[in-house]
């Protein structure tokens, strides 16, 4: 008996904890399981009754169309508390098992606002909580901004600057590229209207005379500008659950580059379209991809937290062009975003290796925004 005893006393933070499917949400933070259990957010508590009109009514239906939206049908490790609600629900931390986080709901739910912290139950997490609830209250979120219904469900937009710099080699030119991107495109995978803003200003240092009819073997080496370009695009994304497109427009203006004069104007569709789970892992394909000036760049996304944190690699092989390139994306702050990307290009022209291999890193910041 009393091996069994000892044996129970061990394995009993392994019982506390269990992994489940969510049914459904109900409202104020109660949860039903695949297993038939219900059970409610630990640590939270909610508004109390208010006027049908009130600010609270919008911010109870807001929270939990959002919290439908991301969580039903999610596995979570239920940790049980040990103490029940008033309503007679096992009060429980919901942690989704991210493979590099830990993505606490109740803390999501402080964090946003939805509610406000209490000691209604053990205090395994109460630092999180206090310092989620914290955040919420020096943002102004939620119960800590009754006055301003700012809860309509409208998606979040992220405005992001990047600055790019590539260096490559083209024959027996030294070729750099230093870009500034403007961006403004929704956040996560909703849909929504993106635009953006290139500017480009293209060195080469080499053996270049564009005046010349000949070439003059001992003529010396150069530093030249060859052109700015600026390109600019308007689109519509429209998502689904498992899918989704993107329609628009590209307008790309390009000056004097490499001793030819570009048309002023080019305006042509800006088009792509999304398969896969878009809440974690999917694959896109678009008709172009201004940053790396490839064809048919074919990429696939992993959002490795509900924050929206992503990792997306892609490629693309065509028209001569072989492009390579990786981007990440993670949320450092609740309203700050930053962005790190880097990319190999190889041209070839008429069938032989043209001596163009080019690498470039960006590196951005983007301000998240309603």
């Amino acid at each position: 008996m009393r091996f069994i005893f000892w044996l129970m006393m061990l394995c009993s933070p392994l019982l506390a904890a269990s992994v489940v499917k969510i049914d459904s949400v109900l409202p104020n933070g109660v949860f039903r399981l695949h297993n038939g259990e219900t059970v409610a957010l630990a640590n939270v508590q909610f508004p109390g009754a208010q006027p049908a009109d009130s600010i609270y009514q919008m911010l109870k239906k807001y929270s939990l169309t959002y919290a439908r939206s991301h969580f039903t049908g999610r596995p979570v490790r239920v940790e049980y508390s040990g103490k029940t609600s008033a309503a007679g629900y096992a009060l429980a931390h919901l942690i989704i098992p991210y493979p590099l986080e830990k993505f606490n709901i109740n803390r999501v739910y402080l964090e946003k606002g939805f509610g406000r912290y209490t000691d209604n139950a053990d205090s395994a997490y109460r630092t999180v909580y206090q310092q989620a609830e914290a955040d919420a209250r020096l943002n102004k979120r939620g119960v800590w901004n009754p006055k301003q219904p700012r809860y309509t469900g409208q998606p979040d937009y992220l405005l992001s600057v990047h600055y790019g710099y590539a260096a490559g080699k083209k024959e027996n030119h030294d070729i750099a590229y230093h870009g500034v991107h403007l961006r403004i495109a929704p956040f996560k995978t909703v849909s929504g209207l993106e635009a953006g803003l290139t500017l480009y200003r293209i060195v080469e240092r080499g053996f270049l005379c564009c005046e010349c009819d000949y070439w003059d073997g001992y003529q010396p080496v150069v530093t030249t500008e060859i052109s700015t370009g600026a390109y600019a695009y308007a689109q519509y994304n429209q998502n689904w659950r498992y899918g989704g497109f993107s329609v628009g427009l590209n307008w790309i203006y390009l000056g004097d580059m490499y001793c030819t004069e570009a048309p002023d104007m080019v305006v042509f569709p800006k088009l792509g379209g999304r398969v896969g789970w878009l809440d974690k892992l999917y694959l896109s394909l678009d008709a172009f991809d201004v940053s790396s000036f490839s064809f048919l760049p074919l990429s696939l996304t992993y959002v490795f937290s509900d924050a929206g944190d992503r990792v997306t690699v892609s490629g693309s092989a065509l028209a001569n062009r072989l492009t390579l390139s990786a981007r990440l994306r993670m949320v450092i702050k609740p309203n700050l975003a930053l962005i790190v990307a880097a990319s190999y290009q190889k041209l070839n022209y008429n069938g032989y290796e043209a001596a163009k291999n080019q690498f470039g890193v960006q590196m951005g910041i983007g301000y998240l925004f309603k």
